[in-house]
């Protein structure tokens, strides 16, 4: 798939981290949803819950970072990309408050395998667009779960990470991909 660049930026929020999993364990605000059924409004929430509590959730949870857990094979297949000499960013929407914990939680589980994170700070009026970041580091491939992002996106391929919050979604340029597993082989 990527022909011209060995760049790739990578969407941090259920992409890398499974944020969704954590709020849905580990807080009593969204213990009636269920993953399987988590709509883009009811993402939307979560995100501004953890942007709006992030100090009352690390106070609560000093092992938040262990708590927050990678997708599943994420580190494994990024680990493999960079072997193979591809470059990797990270986005995320998350805001500057939350830089911090940001880069604590990728070096816990991504040591070395970051070359930068951009934040888009998504949840504020300066937000930054994610395509202005693509086109920055000249990215070759966008992995993302978000639909009202990849839209914005179109010059750059994109793998669309299979979501229930997603599932409604189709596009021409973005290949839906259900795990990390099925994103690497895509990528080889």
């Amino acid at each position: 798939m990527l022909k011209e660049s060995k760049v790739i930026t990578i969407y941090c929020d259920e992409v890398l981290c499974d944020t969704v999993g954590y709020m849905l364990k580990y807080t009593d605000f969204f213990w009636v949803l269920k993953y399987e059924n988590v709509d883009l409004a009811q993402l939307t929430r979560m995100y501004h819950y953890i942007h709006e509590h992030l100090d009352e959730l690390l106070r609560n949870d000093v092992n938040i970072i262990q708590h927050m857990e990678p997708i599943a094979t994420a580190q494994k297949s990024l680990q493999q990309l960079v072997e193979q000499w591809y470059t990797l960013y990270v986005i995320t929407g998350r805001t500057d408050n939350m830089c911090d914990f940001t880069y604590q939680w990728l070096e816990y589980y991504f040591p070395d395998m970051i070359k930068e994170v951009f934040f888009c700070n998504n949840y504020k009026s300066k937000a930054i667009a994610k395509v202005e970041v693509c086109l920055k580091v000249w990215s070759g491939l966008m992995i993302d779960d978000d639909p009202r992002f990849v839209d914005d996106i179109e010059h750059i391929p994109v793998f669309l990470v299979d979501r229930p919050w997603n599932k409604n979604y189709a596009w021409t340029h973005a290949q839906r991909v259900k795990t990390w597993e099925e994103m690497f082989k895509n990528l080889l």
